[in-house]
């Protein structure tokens, strides 16, 4: 197999964790291969070692699982080459039952001194003898078997921090610190903390990696949540030879921000999904709409989709899988089949939203961020992109090492990115100097490395504000709006919350002094700020509206040859709370006003998300209807859309295609060319040439 998997679209994950207590585990290879033949699977992702602790072939170190005749990675690996399938071992890491038992000691301990499950198994820790054991079965897994990957599952640490004596001589060797739960209750040294625990985890995936590659250099290795911002681990990630995330439903949209993230990493990926409805392992299968919708999603954004299924072990329906998991799979991937040639890997560069993993990290090392996603660094990143999706917007996740990217880019948004590097910084303020659009948030630019407020810098300067102070008040409302950006809005202060009435707010909106920008709408005050608890409250949740400042909520500020919008309130973690529709159509307004003549313009419903892609001199606009049954949050059935209208500014147009191959008419205009898009149902393609 060639080292960039990339055009290996349908995979499997055999996703097989039995336990030692079934007395017979069936699986006839022959005809499991013949299913995926009939599934026209290319790739497996195989089970060598559950999270039980056992293994699925004749290890000389590990204990294989007692119900399982022979060597199944031994039967499986030339059925597969025969059929051309790549054979990737799946290997999980850090849950083991099996040596949890023989080594109580590997065990990762939490704050209070508990062994830490993950789910249903005993976690290991990875700074413990755990690495040796897992470095001897991964090079007899590599040495021994025609595998053309690895790959590795739970690679993590403790999630909340591991306290075992592995980490605690380590972590005080390392910081000249004892490692004690107190050390999670300040923000430097829960950094620390974090710090030790991504070092911990890359070190061990370096090793591991080092050793298969070392046997086999031209193994494929990869582990999920490579590329997965997430977990911020970006040094890891530049490990791995594809990047892997996991994907559920009904998360569309978080799925289709990874996916805009994963395809700038520079390298094939692929998206995860189990075939069931609730998760790994519930014996059910998701509706064939649903699967086909988040196989779409998947190619449209340039990767692939691996499906997990499982064969029933024993019982009346033991050693085969579903038919009606295979008859699922078997259709999606005749859908994958279809649109792969209209699926290139290259974004239009229109809009980027800049992520930082730098800015994360130090947002993430306060201990309510850690176990409060609403305080969570992405919460904000999550806010802002899932309002552009709902406004038909077409836009890429560029994270620090993208940062070189932004040139291309039409519009620049940074949402509430709190610290910026200095050279970061300097790539920014050039972009905007040489004409570019900066859209920015809350305390954008306002930290420096230590979590400290900077109020005037040259960073500010771009912004056209200066600092003054943090709103006393744990709720603000917008009004007074330029009638630019009011478009849409009811002529009443917009609420801006981002928890409930009686939870305070740790985003408390910023007063700015313009210097040079022009203010669009200001920031209003509450009557009172409320309490609750001690029956201090105006009617039954917040505040009313009383004062209207002379602080700014958005302003506009000419640099250079470009412009800066800034918003002085947290909107991105206040729509992941609210889902304000207001707030929604105040940021598409700001995005139109700021650039009114943007490459790509669509007119769709708010369920039509727009992807722009591009292969050599063609372009394919993809539109796919996501519109989850209102109770269920499944794809149910393949809803019917109309009245698409798109506008797209290109150097040469020369025709339109649909995915059918029907030809569709457009209408030359100096800016660019206007065409409407047949009705279709769910999914439409445009190619551009």
């Amino acid at each position: 197999m060639k080292k960039t998997p990339g055009s290996l679209k349908r995979r499997l994950l055999f996703d097989f964790h039995m336990p030692d207590f079934l007395k017979e585990i069936k699986i006839n290879t022959e005809n499991y291969v013949a299913d995926l033949k009939e599934m026209k699977a290319q790739w497996l992702t195989i089970m060598t070692k559950s999270s039980y602790g056992n293994c699925y072939y004749e290890s000389r170190i590990g204990e294989k699982v007692k119900g399982l005749k022979g060597d199944l990675l031994k039967e499986l690996t030339p059925l597969l080459k025969k059929n051309k399938v790549a054979v990737i071992a799946y290997y999980n890491v850090s849950l083991n039952d099996v040596e949890s038992r023989k080594h109580p000691d590997w065990q990762a301990i939490d704050s209070t001194g508990k062994k830490v499950r993950f789910e249903y198994y005993d976690q290991l820790c990875l700074n413990s003898p755990l690495v040796e054991l897992v470095e001897k079965q991964v090079a007899e897994i590599v040495s021994r078997y025609e595998v053309d990957g690895l790959w590795l599952d739970l690679t993590y640490m403790a999630r909340f921090g591991c306290f075992c004596q592995w980490c605690q001589k380590l972590f005080q060797e390392r910081y000249n610190l004892k490692l004690t739960p107190e050390i999670k209750k300040d923000v430097a040294t829960n950094s620390l903390l974090q710090e030790f625990a991504r070092v911990s985890r890359f070190n061990f995936i370096k090793r591991v990696c080092d050793t298969a590659r070392k046997i086999k250099p031209s193994l494929l290795v990869g582990w999920n949540h490579a590329g997965d911002f997430f977990f911020n681990e970006i040094e890891i990630d530049r490990l791995a030879d594809f990047s892997s995330v996991e994907f559920h439903p009904p998360l569309y949209e978080e799925g289709s921000i990874r996916a805009r993230y994963l395809r700038n990493l520079g390298k094939p990926f692929e998206m995860m999904i189990p075939e069931t409805l609730k998760g790994w392992g519930d014996w059910t299968v998701m509706p064939e709409s649903t699967m086909k919708i988040m196989a779409t999603q998947c190619l449209m954004h340039g990767g692939s989709i691996n499906i997990g299924h499982v064969v029933v072990p024993c019982g009346a329906f033991g050693g085969k899988i579903a038919p009606g998991v295979k008859q699922t799979i078997k259709k999606t991937f005749h859908w994958v089949n279809k649109i792969s040639g209209y699926c290139p890997e290259e974004s239009v560069p229109v809009n980027a939203v800049f992520y930082s993993a730098e800015n994360s990290r130090l947002v993430n090392s306060s201990a309510l961020a850690e176990c409060d996603f609403s305080q969570h660094g992405l919460n904000t990143l999550f806010g802002f992109c899932k309002i552009l999706l709902a406004g038909n917007l077409h836009f890429d996740v560029l994270g620090e090492e993208q940062i070189e990217k932004i040139n291309q880019y039409e519009v620049v948004m940074l949402p509430d990115i709190r610290y910026l590097s200095p050279e970061i910084q300097g790539e920014i303020i050039n972009y905007v100097k040489k004409g570019g659009k900066l859209l920015a948030s809350y305390l954008t630019g306002f930290w420096d490395k230590e979590g400290k407020i900077v109020p005037e810098s040259d960073f500010t300067s771009l912004l056209g504000v200066r600092w003054e102070k943090f709103s006393p008040y744990s709720i603000s409302y917008l009004y007074q709006f330029e009638k630019n950006i009011a478009s849409g809005l009811p002529d009443i202060p917009l609420l801006v919350n981002e928890s409930e009435p009686d939870k305070k707010s740790f985003r408390h909106c910023v007063y700015v002094q313009s210097q040079k920008a022009k203010a669009l709408a200001f920031l209003v005050e509450p009557l009172i700020e409320s309490d609750h608890t001690n029956y201090y409250h105006i009617y039954h949740r917040y505040s009313p509206p009383g004062k209207i400042t002379r602080y700014p909520a958005i302003t506009i500020n000419n640099f250079g040859r470009g412009k800066v919008l800034y918003l002085s309130f947290p909107l991105g973690a206040t729509y992941s709370f609210s889902k304000s529709p207001w707030l929604k159509q105040l940021l598409l307004n700001c995005l139109r006003f700021l650039n009114p003549d943007s490459r790509l313009k669509v007119k769709a419903p708010s369920t039509v998300e727009v992807n722009l892609m591009k292969k050599g001199q063609s372009w394919y606009l993809h539109l796919l209807n996501i519109a989850p049954f209102r109770t269920s949050g499944y794809q149910e059935e393949e809803l019917p859309v109309s009245g698409v209208e798109c506008f797209i500014r290109k150097e040469k147009v020369n025709r339109l295609t649909l995915l059918s191959g029907e030809k569709i008419n457009f209408v030359r205009t100096k800016a660019g060319v206007k065409f409407s898009v047949p009705g279709f149902t769910t999914y439409q393609v445009v190619k551009i040439d």
